[in-house]
């Protein structure tokens, strides 16, 4: 089974480098797309099949706070990374209420993290639970289950 994985950020350069990220983590067949704004991603959310999103907290349509908000209006089982410039005091608890998987500042995700990120998706969701029973677990998977 191929994990849909999807960005959404107003900056082309950050969207082009969490796709290398994305595609460094070749643990599992993924896809990946990208997008500018938070339309066209809850259209993809609402067909369904994105496991993981990468969400700005800065779009120019609304904070990571609505955007989540409006994210999981469509009872989505897609997991939400918010991925910012600044972390203030409080925002990161903020957002994980919001019901995001993790708010991690862009400096401190690389590839390391991000396969920890994909792991995550894996372990939890329903989705793909099959696909995990199919196959080998990797160590961070058997850690998260």
């Amino acid at each position: 089974m191929t994990l849909h994985l999807a960005a959404c950020d107003d900056n082309p350069m950050d969207l082009a480098w969490l796709k290398r990220l994305a595609f460094q983590q070749m643990r599992t067949s993924i896809t990946f797309d990208t997008f500018s704004e938070i339309g066209p991603v809850l259209d993809a959310i609402g067909r369904g099949g994105i496991a993981l999103l990468l969400l700005d907290d800065h779009l120019g349509t609304g904070d990571a706070l609505t955007n989540l908000k409006r994210i999981f209006d469509l009872q989505t089982e897609t997991q939400v990374v918010v991925i910012t410039g600044e972390i203030p005091p409080g925002r990161r608890e903020q957002i994980l209420k919001a019901g995001a998987l993790e708010c991690i500042h862009k400096d401190e995700l690389d590839g390391g993290m991000f396969g920890d990120l994909i792991a995550m998706t894996l372990a939890r969701s329903s989705v793909l639970r099959p696909t995990l029973q199919e196959r080998p677990r990797l160590p961070a998977e058997i850690d998260l289950l």
